[in-house]
């Protein structure tokens, strides 16, 4: 019988749901913090010996927690790396009618901001969506979803995927940029999109 893997599954609270009702397998822990830097989080990586911890949600990671997992941590991103990274980034490749590049991206986590080594991506096609909230809602239960495959694979010692994508950028969005106007906008270019898809009559 091979070794029993320690796989942490970090969530930020701002996430107000409890996924271990979600098909997790069974050897993955769950913590709920409020902020990934935070003491709590430190000490509990430092005193469990942790094979893979996924992360969810929040801040970027600083070093010194990114030092205690070097190439163990696994990130969810809510944009379609390497084209969009930092926060808010599901939405803004609709504002700047990018519609191609609206999706998530699972990948390994580095100091490059959402810059690691692409183990899976899942596109959208903004046009179903008539609220940017439906949109969100439907790209983090794909990326869920998506992870638990992952999961597998890492638990019945697969190689995971990787997918290469040499397109380069230094942009990063950050969540200072998105404000209550940008919000409007993409819920109305998405209220077009869904018309023009759905109910007009060509």
């Amino acid at each position: 019988m091979g070794k029993t893997k320690n796989i942490f599954l970090i969530f930020i609270k701002l996430i107000s749901y409890d996924f271990r009702g979600l098909r997790f397998p069974s050897e993955i822990e769950f913590f709920y913090t409020s902020d990934v830097n935070s003491v709590d989080v430190y000490n509990l990586l430092k005193k469990r010996k942790i094979d893979l911890l996924l992360v969810c949600g929040g801040k970027i990671i600083k070093d010194n927690i990114l030092n205690i997992l070097n190439g163990k941590i696994i990130n969810i991103h809510n944009g379609y790396s390497p084209y969009y990274k930092g926060s808010y980034t599901l939405f803004f490749p609709i504002i700047e009618n990018k519609h191609y590049l609206v999706g998530t991206t699972i990948h390994w986590l580095t100091k490059d901001v959402d810059g690691g080594d692409i183990i899976l991506r899942n596109r959208f096609y903004p046009d179903n969506y008539f609220f940017k909230d439906f949109l969100f809602i439907d790209s983090f239960k794909k990326s869920i979803d998506s992870l638990v495959i992952i999961l597998r694979l890492f638990l019945a010692n697969f190689s995971l995927p990787l997918i290469r994508d040499y397109y380069k950028t230094k942009k990063v969005y950050y969540g200072k940029e998105f404000d209550l106007e940008k919000s409007k906008l993409i819920n109305k270019k998405l209220h077009h999109l869904f018309f023009k898809k759905y109910l007009i009559i060509k």
